[in-house]
């Protein structure tokens, strides 16, 4: 199934890309989901790309297992932001990247 972007102006289907990024020419598109809320960013100027995370704010258990194999020593320490922001920060980063 393919649907078109909404309200943005861009004609044609969304398509799945390399690791199930979306796809439409001529866009970059970022998405992101918790359990309860999505967020959607879109560029429209060439050669710009977006990136776009979501966390749900949880110390659970789990949390400095993800942080381990996802974030370096330093990345982890101090700067004011918990490990959860530090952990979504760097999942945008990385979507806009790729």
């Amino acid at each position: 199934m393919s649907a078109g972007i909404v309200g943005a102006g861009v004609a044609g289907p969304v398509l799945r890309g390399p690791g199930g990024m979306p796809v439409v020419d001529g866009t970059s598109v970022s998405l992101s989901h918790t359990r309860r809320t999505a967020a959607a960013l879109l560029s429209l100027e060439a050669g710009v790309h977006v990136g776009i995370d979501i966390e749900t704010l949880d110390d659970g258990p789990g949390l400095d297992l993800l942080a381990g194999r996802i974030m370096a020593d330093d990345e982890r320490d101090g700067d004011g932001l918990s490990v959860v922001e530090r952990l979504s920060w760097k999942e945008a980063a990385w979507k806009a990247c790729y």
